[in-house]
């Protein structure tokens, strides 16, 4: 990239200034002035010469002071313009050459930034070399195992004797869980119908416990009725002679001088007696039927 390309460095502004000096001394107006003194001698030694028969050179004109004057305000005209354009000159090539070492610079730094690329790029290129390489070497030794392995296997027959087999399992455990899929759902058949007929019977053997229960309770009822009404019927018999007694009948004979005994004996057990006997009958019959009633809540 060095011998390729080779970078001249920019004119500086003093090589500038000594161009436009030079040039200056080189300018028309000086070697006009220069060429004048020589060229009017050689004139005067020499008119003889050129003069041919025939052709009328006309004689110089003397140089005046006013002659003299306006050629050198010419020429201070022409060296102010000479003067202007160099500055203008200098300021361009100042500004040329600040934008030529910017760009010098510029290029120097994109020459840097392609070196490093181009290095980069032979590193990569170097890598992707290797990595080709290690490719190639890794690939051929998996076909090779790949290879072996399928060779190894002598076509898969025993791999496909294995498949055969478990497919040949699979089906036979299929029909099994298909027939206890099948005697599953007779058992649930008769499971349901079991169940329905528990509940039926169940449902009958309520309703006849019920019937039962209430002629059972009937027939309590009815004995407790009996119980109860049976113990009054024999105090009516005895309280009803008494009553057929006339009062003054009664007196005479509770006044008389008889025994107590023979008084109840005749007349019958007194009110107190009766009442006693009636307080002492009642709780009994009560309790008596309390403890039947009792029972029979208890069934």
């Amino acid at each position: 990239m060095q011998s390729a390309i080779q970078i001249q460095p920019p004119t500086s502004f003093g090589d500038l200034l000594r161009q436009a000096r030079g040039s200056r001394d080189t300018s028309p107006s000086y070697s006009r002035r220069e060429s004048v003194a020589p060229g009017q001698a050689d004139g005067s030694m020499n008119g003889k010469e050129e003069s041919t028969p025939g052709v009328a050179i006309p004689p110089r004109r003397p140089l005046r002071q006013a002659d003299v004057e306006l050629e050198a305000k010419r020429v201070e005209a022409r060296e102010r313009d000479l003067r202007a354009v160099l500055q203008s000159l200098s300021d361009q090539s100042l500004k040329t050459s600040r934008r030529l070492d910017d760009t010098y610079y510029s290029i120097l730094e994109k020459v840097s930034i392609l070196r490093q690329t181009i290095g980069t790029l032979q590193e990569l290129s170097g890598l992707t070399k290797e990595l080709h390489d290690n490719f190639e070497s890794d690939t051929t030794e998996l076909v090779d195992d790949v290879t072996g392995q399928v060779d190894a296997f002598d076509g898969f027959k025993a791999q496909q004797e294995q498949v055969s087999g478990l497919e040949e399992r699979i089906r036979a455990g299929k029909e099994k869980a298909d027939a206890l899929t099948a005697r599953l759902e007779r058992a649930k058949e008769r499971v349901d119908a079991r169940a329905k007929s528990e509940a039926q019977w169940q449902a009958k053997n309520t309703h006849r416990v019920r019937i039962f229960w209430g002629i059972l309770g009937f027939i309590a009822a009815v004995i407790l009725a009996l119980v109860l009404f049976r113990p009054s019927q024999p105090t009516n018999d005895v309280l009803e002679p008494q009553n057929t007694l006339d009062p003054a009948t009664r007196d005479a004979i509770l006044n008389a001088n008889i025994p107590d005994i023979a008084k109840e004996a005749i007349i019958g057990p007194s009110t107190s007696t009766v009442s006693q006997v009636v307080e002492t009958v009642d709780p009994q019959l009560v309790l008596g039927s309390d403890e039947r009633l009792r029972g029979f809540d208890e069934l």
